[in-house]
């Protein structure tokens, strides 16, 4: 990633739909881009996954093997922890329930003890500069991490 995440109005928090808004919308197209997503996934990966449906989706997907995932989706939790041979690491933090996502100011020094071999996530936009656009400054934040930084 070149650019950096930004909220598209830092002035309003929790102006963004919620996850029970957006897991319903556009939810064959979502299911589509996991299965593609899956195809890029091996034994032995660290992943992490934001709180997007779209990872959601694709944490239904998931074959059961022996592979990391880090994430700020109490959604995607849930759903892994279904998985034996998946090791889980939650951001925890506090609980944004609107989002389904845990708030955690210290969710870069998390990351950066990680390798993160592939970094899924979704985004309102992304401009010309690069820079992504989120509509919830919260999740703007996790996905700001840029790995040549981490």
């Amino acid at each position: 990633m070149h650019g950096r995440a930004k909220s598209l109005n830092r002035e309003t928090q929790g102006n963004g739909d919620s996850f029970n808004m957006r897991v319903k919308s556009h939810f064959s197209s979502k299911s589509l881009i996991a299965q593609q997503a899956v195809t890029w996934i091996r034994e032995g990966m660290i992943i992490a996954l934001d709180a997007s449906s779209t990872c959601w989706y694709l944490a239904k997907q998931l074959p059961d093997i022996n592979i990391t995932i880090f994430t700020n989706s109490i959604r995607i939790c849930h759903q892994l922890s279904k998985k034996k041979n998946i090791q889980l690491i939650s951001s925890g933090g506090v609980l944004h329930r609107k989002y389904a996502c845990y708030i955690n100011s210290s969710l870069i020094t998390q990351l950066k003890n990680l390798e993160i071999d592939l970094f899924i996530f979704s985004c309102d936009g992304i401009d010309a500069n690069g820079d992504l656009w989120d509509s919830n400054i919260d999740n703007a934040q996790f996905k700001e991490i840029n790995p040549n930084s981490a």
